[in-house]
């Protein structure tokens, strides 16, 4: 009776178990370990094909789930209730392909971040790019204004630099012709002049001064002889073209040039001379009261004229961007804007050397005589006068204002441009015929010192 009641008891429990099986943790891998032994297990509910264990076995029996226990009886009905593995294995494969499909999926969205930003930043360095080689175009055109062999264009022809030639050829290419050199007549463009090397140009300078001084000798002895004012003039007028066209062919080297000595001696440089230099060389041009005030009046016309180009170039220089686009079209009008300055400050620099050339050409041309433009070259010899250091040697005698002043005129620029028209009118008016002469630059009855 015991054990039928214990016998009770436990398939109470069992039917329990089976009506609310207990809920296994999610680390529970029984099912998979099961699943792999079903190759191995006979799943049927009794053993009648089962042989005998060994001789003296029972009888036998039919094996019901009670007797089979209640793991075995749980497993069975867990297994009845699961879908065949071949569904399992398909709704595996649909969840593997989602989860590939979501990491791809992620995956793809990262590298095209990846990409639009590395694009974005490649069209801000292209635009910052565009942005500093604008700049760097304008810096340049400011630097240099020697882009051609004539890189001033009408100024020259304001100039009138076709009476400092002898010969203009058909080509409309301006040339000068040299004949200094015994036995030699060179013909030379302006490109040609301004790719000579130091050593032909001083040789030729310095021949040119030994040829005037000649002249200027025989003038002392026998007076103002027409030949020897012929050949005065023809010295004096290839001399000068030389010059000018070195100048307006090659800015840089100009300057280089015409600050060494030209006798082809070791010795001080231009910049280098004392200011007793310019008073001995104005004592040696013998200068008339109206001369000194033309030179003077000149000189305010200059640096009026000078002080207006510069202060429109102060003006836009901050105009310039310096920033970084945030787009690549603020690039493309930042660019379009920055080159539009560079030109404008092209055009300023060019103004200013052409006002440069200007002043001089008044100067050597119209306010000094002829035999006083050999002596200004004889008696600088071997250096070719810085001639605005003369007109300050000048203006400490007459005690004229300093140049601080004179940048800084009263009114604005458009009028000091219209003043400054005055010279280049003046230069319209010396022509061959008067070259020899001083032409008056302010009316007689007007000047004042």
């Amino acid at each position: 009776m015991v054990s039928d009641s214990i016998s009770t008891c436990f398939m109470s429990q069992q039917l329990e178990l089976l009506n609310d099986p207990p809920t296994l943790p999610s680390w529970d891998f029984s099912d998979d370990l099961l699943l792999g032994l079903d190759p191995y297990g006979d799943t049927s509910t009794s053993l009648e094909d089962t042989p005998s264990p060994g001789v003296g076995t029972p009888a036998e029996q039919p094996f019901s789930a009670e007797q089979a226990g209640p793991s075995t009886a749980v497993a069975q009905l867990e297994r009845a209730s699961k879908p065949p593995r071949g569904v399992r294995k398909q709704s595996q494969n649909r969840q593997a392909q989602h989860r590939f499909r979501q990491r791809q999926k992620a995956r793809t969205e990262n590298l095209q971040a990846q990409l639009a930003a590395a694009t974005t930043q490649l069209q801000d360095l292209q635009a910052r790019q565009q942005q500093l080689e604008a700049r760097n175009a304008s810096l340049e055109s400011f630097a240099s204004t020697a882009l051609s062999h004539d890189p001033l264009g009408p100024p020259v022809a304001d100039a009138d630099w076709s009476s400092l030639t002898s010969s203009v050829a058909g080509d409309d290419q301006q040339r000068i012709t040299l004949t200094v050199l015994p036995n030699q007549v060179l013909v030379k463009t302006i490109p040609d002049v301004s790719r000579m090397p130091f050593t032909e140009f001083a040789s030729l300078y310095a021949a040119y001064a030994q040829k005037m001084n000649q002249c200027l000798v025989q003038i002392s002895q026998t007076g103002s002889a027409i030949p020897t004012m012929a050949a005065l003039h023809k010295w004096t007028s290839e001399v000068t073209s030389m010059k000018v066209a070195f100048a307006l062919g090659n800015v840089h080297s100009s300057i280089a040039y015409f600050s060494f000595r030209l006798d082809g001696r070791i010795g001080a440089s231009r910049v280098q001379l004392p200011a007793s230099f310019y008073q001995n060389l104005l004592a040696a041009l013998r200068l008339t009261d109206a001369q000194q005030a033309d030179m003077l009046h000149l000189r305010k016309l200059f640096y009026a004229k000078i002080g207006g180009v510069r202060r429109e170039r102060a003006g836009l220089w901050p105009k310039v961007p310096v920033e970084v686009a945030g787009t690549a079209a603020d690039a493309t009008v930042k660019t379009i804007a920055t080159s539009s300055l560079a030109q404008q400050l092209q055009e300023s620099s060019a103004a200013e050397f052409r006002a440069t050339v200007q002043f001089g050409s008044a100067f050597d041309r119209g306010v000094l005589t002829l035999t006083q433009q050999a002596l200004y070259a004889v008696n600088s010899f071997p250096y070719i006068p810085d001639t605005m250091r003369l007109f300050e040697a000048l203006a400490a005698i007459s005690n004229a204002a300093p140049v601080g002043v004179l940048t800084q005129a009263v009114g604005d620029d458009f009028e000091h441009s219209i003043a400054w028209q005055e010279v280049v009118n003046y230069l319209r008016n010396i022509t061959q015929a008067n070259v020899h002469l001083h032409v008056p630059l302010i009316e007689p009855s007007s000047r004042t010192l």
